[in-house]
């Protein structure tokens, strides 16, 4: 990501950031503390957090606040995923932290057990039934070749999707995707995720025409000085909500979505976790395991039929 990119994104990030800080004043000082070691979307939504949590129990003065004001905003969220309600633990957690120094008063989160992580039947269906299928992903791309639009945009939006389904990024790296970031030579993307993280990612063969015709097409389409790899009709760098809205218009799915099925079809490729969680970026495998459950009747189904040869008649 280029140094112009980056500082249009953080700007987006801030003005976000302003506008709670305007609400709750003595939020500043937290907006910058999380900007010490967390990402600006991470500090976005725990400010987020943090001013819904202000606003529902009505406080002006962070000093006021006791430990059984946490506890009883967080039981308030018990009916909440739990996904949710661990956000909203961290982010209070790192408030709780942040005025404890700021005003010496006791780190009350600290005494507050984190909320456990329960996936419900119906959220674990829905995980399973998030991927496409090697056919969903074929109608896809027959979907943009039919569609009404330009060749320029068929170009791009076949490029934003094939992207996607060949390196499983995030769609806050891709809307942050410059034309530096592609070497055709290496056949690589250079990706920015979670913050200064960065690492290289290789892309097919398949990918590598598209992405030409694409960048062909953009020539035509990109105002004088645009960085971005992917812009709008504007010719300016798509918004992440315009890059939601092509995947969804072809797919029925979110990028996240597509996410999944990267995880899920390389991992049923190679049943290797350690080489999925790599390629997906993450830090932990239990992580990878939530983005790969699509197979998981099917391994159900084949652990049956093996250990059903112990069974005699």
């Amino acid at each position: 990501m280029s140094e112009i990119g980056k500082r249009e994104y953080e700007k987006k990030i801030e003005r976000r950031a302003l506008r709670l800080i305007n609400l709750h004043p003595f939020l500043e000082g937290y907006y910058y503390y999380l900007l010490v070691n967390k990402t600006p979307a991470t500090v976005c939504d725990y400010l987020y957090k943090v001013s819904e949590f202000l606003d529902e129990m009505e406080f002006e003065d962070p000093e006021k606040i006791q430990l059984n004001d946490y506890v009883k905003y967080l039981v308030s969220k018990k009916d909440y995923s739990s996904s949710y309600q661990i956000t909203v633990y961290s982010a209070l957690k790192k408030f709780s932290e942040y005025i404890s120094i700021n005003y010496n008063i006791p780190f009350y989160m600290e005494k507050v057990p984190r909320p456990k992580y329960k996936e419900t039947i119906k959220t674990a269906k829905k995980r399973e039934e998030g991927y496409l299928t090697n056919i969903e992903c074929s109608e896809c791309f027959e979907n943009i070749k039919r569609d009404d639009i330009s060749d320029a945009l068929k170009n791009r939006n076949t490029a934003i999707i094939g992207v996607f389904l060949n390196t499983g990024i995030r769609k806050s790296a891709l809307y942050k995707l410059d034309i530096d970031d592609f070497n055709f030579e290496k056949r690589t993307i250079t990706v920015s995720e979670k913050g200064e993280y960065e690492r290289e990612i290789y892309f097919s063969d398949k990918l590598e025409g598209i992405l030409k015709d694409w960048f062909a097409s953009r020539e035509d389409m990109a105002e004088d000085g645009e960085t971005a790899a992917f812009v709008s009709t504007y010719g300016t760098r798509m918004s992440a909500t315009g890059i939601t809205d092509v995947v969804k218009k072809y797919t029925g799915k979110t990028p996240h979505k597509l996410r999944g099925t990267y995880g899920t079809n390389l991992y049923s490729s190679t049943h290797d976790l350690y080489m999925t969680q790599q390629c997906m970026g993450h830090a932990s495998p239990k992580t990878t395991e939530l983005y790969i459950r699509g197979r998981k009747d099917e391994n159900a189904r084949r652990a049956a039929e093996i250990m059903g040869k112990l069974i005699s008649q």
